[in-house]
Order: structure tokens, then C-alpha cells, then sequence
């Protein structure tokens, strides 16, 4: 055991001279971490064509890594407060270097899938140590920029990954994706060795139930999310699933009852605050860079990819695939109708779209309304323009439910339609989650209120709800103008 691992009752502090320089490491470590959840995307067509391999078997090699992960990131916390977390960070960081490299040699499928488990189990050691070292290191007056710097490369990461790994695939083999992150993991081992380590001079047993059972919860909903498409909604495997759904839903409310107990009871400090503000921030960034990637997806095809195949661009030889097909936005005929479909129509933005963007830009009026008369201490207006906007929200959901069957029943606009519909559904149904999502925090916060939570000074819970409502609506207004109306 080194000096700087051993037990202390104050975890110490990055060298003072170069405090930034540590960040820098451990916002590093923690994107090779995030990129690696998302890198092996782009190249799933590739890897299928390398291995011969069933769409089954190529969701296992991206949903390995993501469920092991899952699983055993609170045991991993866990393991660096107890032994060192950046012992553990090292760990974890030679395991992904000598995986990754072990993943670029291998021929076997099987092999392939067991490997992104492994590198999942490392992920799962790097993640939380970095953020603990950086709160464990940083005073309180300068953790709030550390953390949230951390949380937005951490929202960056996933976009970052599918960028990095189109670069890679663009002049290099399948397997210069592993040599990458093997050779990144081996310099960043050098580069955390020079990190002031810490970790808790009394640590807490594990509770191992307790961990079982989020871990059992965990696993149970990844995989039957996984498993739905295939064994059905009604399969016994995917009742598990959400089971542990459930499960995990009711942990969180026990966990979110106290918070609000803590705040409600003048527990939080002003800079306590300022870490939710700088947190609800730095997520709302993070969702943020997840529909830019999703835009961005639709800009390529539109732009390169369709054009392509139609033979036009400097890739115009990719016609050669599909001789005759002629490229249009959107696609009613396909490169290949026989195997995908097309639609016979495209949903009209002039009717169902058009009333849901003006119920959605009214929600966010009525929220904002609802935000200033809690500034105002009226609790009547504040509790009606707050059912309102809930209502408002409710009401897009079922007439997109409404739209979602016209498209299947009507126009033949489904997920099997090609590339226009795949898009289609890709983004309009990532957003309807977070209209979902976004209707459910704001029901929170009214039962909230009608117990008399919340006053004209102190009310960042609703304050951060309503940031996240107007969020979901500025993203809808593009997904009008590019998805239904261009």
C-alpha cells in the first residue's frame, strides 16, 4: 500500500499547483468509459458482415457491455470507497486496455460478446471513481464548476463515441476501433498514476442485499427491455423486466422522498444548491447532444447517404448497389422494396402535427405563467396553470398515440418501412419518452404543491421542472420544421 492510498479522515486534494490538470485526467477517463457504450454502433454493419452474425447476436454485442455496467456501477463505487479509488480507476483502466486489445484479435463471435461484458465490468470501476475523486478532492467552493464539467463531457461522450468511431471506420478495419481504446487506456493509466488518491478512512459495509437486489432489479429491466422486441410484451422474461422496473421505480421514490424531506427541512446549504443547479444544467446539456446526434443522423442521410445511392456526389458509385433507384426526400420508394416496404403516404404536418405543436407551445406559455405566480406566492394560479400545462402535455401524447396508428394502419408508415420511417420513429418517439417523462415531473410537482410545498424564493425542484417542459418543447419545434414540414 502507497502512502498516498492510505486511510484518511479527509480524502486530500489534487496537487494544488495544477488542480486542473487531475480534472482534465479524470473528465478523460470517464469519456473513454461513456464513448465506449456507444462507439461499437456505427459499427455494427461492419462487424455483422466480419462475423457472419444474426441482428440477435449484434444486439448482444452492444447490450453486454451496456447491461454488466448497468448492473455493477453501485458495487463499483462501493470498491473505490473501501480500497482507493484511484486504485481502483487504474484497475479498471488496465482491464479496458488489455480487453479492448484482446477484442481487436479475436475471430469468434461468442468470444467478441463475452469480452464487451468484461469491458462492462471495467466501465463499471471507472465511471464512479472518477467522479468520487473529484468530489472527494475538490473544496466545496470550486466542486460545483469540477462536477459539472465532469457531467457535460459525460453527456458529450456518447455523441463523441459515434463521431470517433465513423472517423475510424471511414480508413481503418473494424478492429482499429479496440486498438484505440486499448491505446487510450494504457495512456491514461500513466497519466491517473499521478493522481492524489483517496478513499473513506471508515468505510460502510457493503450491504449485500441491498446490492442484489438493485442489481437483480437492474438486470431484470435491462434485459427484458432487450428481449420485448423479440419475445413479445407478454413473454415471461420481459414481465420480469418490468418487475424489476417497478422495483427500481419504488427505491427511487423512497430516495427522492428523502431529498425532499432533507430540503424541506433546511438541510442543503446555498452551495448544495448550486450543485442541483449546475446538475439539472449539465443534464439538460446532455440531452441536448442526444438529439443533436439524432438531427445529425437525419442531415447525413438527407444530405450524403440518400444522394449516394441515387448516384449522385462524389459516392455516386454507390448507385451501382441499386441500379435505377431514384433518391427523393421523403422515400416512397425504396432502394429495396421487396425487403423493407415503403409507405404509401407520409403523415400530413398540417393536421395532427400542426395541433400538437400548438398544444406543446402552449404548455410552455401556461408553465411559465405557473412560474411566475409561485414567485408571486398565488397558489390558485400556480395550481391551475400547473394542471393545465399537465393536461396540455397529456393531450399531445394521445393524439401522437393516434398518429402512431394512422402511420401503422393507414399508410403503411412503420419501423420495417426503410430508412424515412426508421428516422421518423427514431425521433419522434425519443421524444414522446420525454414528453412522457417531463408530463410525469410535473404531476410530481403539482402533488407537491397542493401539500403547500414550495414558496416564492425557494423552489428549484419546480424551477428545474420547468426548464426540462420548455427544453422538450424548443426540441419539438424542430422536429416539426425538419421531420414532418421539410
Amino acid at each position: 500500500m502507497t502512502s498516498t492510498d492510505a486511510p484518511r479522515s479527509h480524502p486530500a486534494r489534487p496537487a494544488a499547483k495544477r488542480p486542473f490538470v487531475a480534472l482534465a485526467i479524470l473528465c478523460l477517463a470517464e469519456l473513454v468509459g461513456v464513448m465506449d457504450n456507444t462507439i461499437i454502433n456505427v459499427g455494427i454493419p461492419t462487424l455483422g458482415r466480419a462475423f457472419d452474425a444474426s441482428t440477435t447476436q449484434l444486439q448482444w454485442i452492444v447490450d453486454a457491455y451496456t447491461l454488466v455496467f448497468a448492473v455493477l456501477m453501485l458495487p463499483g463505487g462501493y470498491l473505490g470507497d473501501r480500497w482507493g479509488r484511484r486504485r481502483v480507476l487504474i484497475a479498471g483502466l488496465l482491464g479496458f486496455a488489455a480487453v479492448s486489445l484482446a477484442s481487436a484479435l479475436t475471430t469468434h463471435l461468442g468470444v467478441l460478446i463475452a469480452l464487451r461484458a468484461l469491458l462492462g465490468i471495467c466501465a463499471a470501476l471507472v465511471f464512479p471513481a472518477t467522479l468520487s475523486l473529484i468530489t472527494a478532492s475538490y473544496p466545496a467552493d470550486q466542486r460545483t464548476k469540477a462536477v459539472g464539467i465532469w457531467a457535460g463531457i459525460c453527456g458529450c461522450g456518447g455523441v463523441v463515441g459515434m463521431l470517433g468511431s465513423g472517423v475510424l471506420l471511414h480508413f481503418w478495419p473494424w478492429q482499429s476501433i479496440f486498438w484505440a481504446f486499448g491505446g487510450a487506456g494504457l495512456v491514461l493509466i500513466a497519466m491517473t498514476a499521478t493522481i492524489t488518491s483517496s478513499r473513506d478512512a471508515e468505510a460502510r459495509p457493503l450491504d449485500v442485499a441491498g446490492a442484489v437486489v438493485i442489481a437483480a432489479a437492474v438486470a431484470a429491466l435491462v434485459y427484458g427491455i432487450l428481449a420485448a422486441p423479440d419475445r413479445g410484451w407478454t413473454h415471461p422474461v420481459v414481465l420480469g423486466g418490468i418487475a424489476g422496473g417497478l422495483i427500481l421505480a419504488y427505491m427511487l421514490f423512497g430516495w427522492f422522498g428523502n431529498v425532499i424531506k432533507e430540503s424541506r427541512g433546511g438541510l442543503y446549504s446555498p452551495q448544495m444548491d448550486r450543485s442541483f443547479r449546475w446538475g439539472m444544467s449539465w443534464f439538460i446539456f446532455s440531452e441536448v447532444m442526444f438529439f443533436a446526434a439524432f438531427f445529425g443522423a437525419l442531415f447525413y442521410i438527407r444530405t450524403f447517404a440518400g444522394p449516394w445511392l441515387g448516384g449522385e456526389g462524389d459516392k455516386g458509385v454507390s448507385n451501382m448497389l441499386w441500379e435505377g433507384f431514384e433518391y427523393s426526400w421523403p422515400l416512397l420508394s425504396n432502394p429495396d422494396s421487396k425487403l423493407f416496404p415503403p409507405p404509401t403516404a407520409v403523415i400530413d404536418p398540417w393536421h395532427l402535427p400542426l395541433i400538437n405543436t400548438i398544444l406543446l407551445v402552449s404548455s410552455s406559455f401556461t408553465v411559465t405563467f405557473a412560474h411566475h405566480a409561485l414567485k408571486k406566492n398565488k397558489r390558485g394560479p400556480l395550481k391551475a396553470w400547473l394542471a393545465l400545462t399537465i393536461l396540455l402535455g397529456a393531450a399531445f401524447l394521445v393524439l401522437q398515440v393516434e398518429e402512431y396508428i394512422e402511420a401503422y394502419t393507414e399508410l403503411g408508415l412503420t419501423l420495417g418501412s426503410g430508412i424515412y420511417g426508421a428516422t421518423f420513429f427514431m425521433l419522434t418517439g425519443f421524444h414522446g419518452a420525454h414528453v412522457t417523462l417531463g408530463a410525469i415531473i410535473l404531476t410530481v410537482m403539482l402533488v407537491r404543491i397542493l401539500k403547500g410545498h414550495f414558496d416564492g424564493d425557494k423552489h428549484f425542484g419546480f424551477e428545474a421542472a420547468s426548464w426540462y417542459w420548455h427544453f422538450v418543447d424548443v426540441v419539438w419545434l424542430g422536429l416539426f420544421i425538419f421531420v414532418y414540414v421539410l
